[in-house]
Parts: C-alpha cells; sequence; structure tokens
C-alpha cells in the first residue's frame, strides 16, 4: 500500500489493528504453517465440494519456481515494489 506520508500509514495501521485479528489471537495459542495449511486444504475441499490431493510439480514447474526466486522474488525491486519496504544495507 502507498501513503502520503508515515502519518497515514500509521493511522491506516490502528484502523486495521481495531478491526483485525490472528489466528492466534482467537485461538490463544500459536498454529504452525503446516496446522495453518491444512486447515485451508479442508475448507477450500469442503466449501467448494473437492477431494483436493498433493502432487508433486512437474520438471518444468520446478524450474520455472526457480527461475522466478532467482531472478524475479530476490531482487530488491520486486519487493519494494510489493511492500512498499525498503531494506537497509
Amino acid at each position: 500500500l502507498v501513503f502520503p506520508d508515515e502519518a497515514a500509514r500509521a493511522r491506516a495501521a490502528e484502523r486495521l489493528l481495531a478491526r483485525a485479528a490472528t489466528v492466534e489471537s482467537v485461538l490463544g495459542r500459536p498454529v504452525l504453517w503446516e496446522e495453518a495449511a491444512q486447515a485451508f486444504i479442508a475448507a477450500f475441499g469442503d466449501t467448494l465440494d473437492l477431494d483436493l490431493q498433493p502432487l508433486d510439480l512437474t520438471h518444468a514447474e520446478k524450474d520455472r519456481s526457480e527461475e522466478l526466486v532467482k531472478n524475479k522474488y530476490t531482487h530488491p525491486q520486486w519487493t519494494e515494489r510489493a511492500t512498499g519496504f525498503k531494506a537497509e544495507g
């Protein structure tokens, strides 16, 4: 998100925190990535009446994901564009 200044960013953060909750705060305990992933899989399957099964990526999919990590997602231009965050260093 882009904000005109830090004060606007802070106000937006306050509004979000006033209306949002984390899974951890609702459940009263930390939730591991795998548990959350399984919950999403079950919910999508139930809601869309699907039997979702894990599959291995094809060779082409693996190659493409490695290419994206190497040439796109690890570069500051992508990260800064997507988050507005500027890494120090």
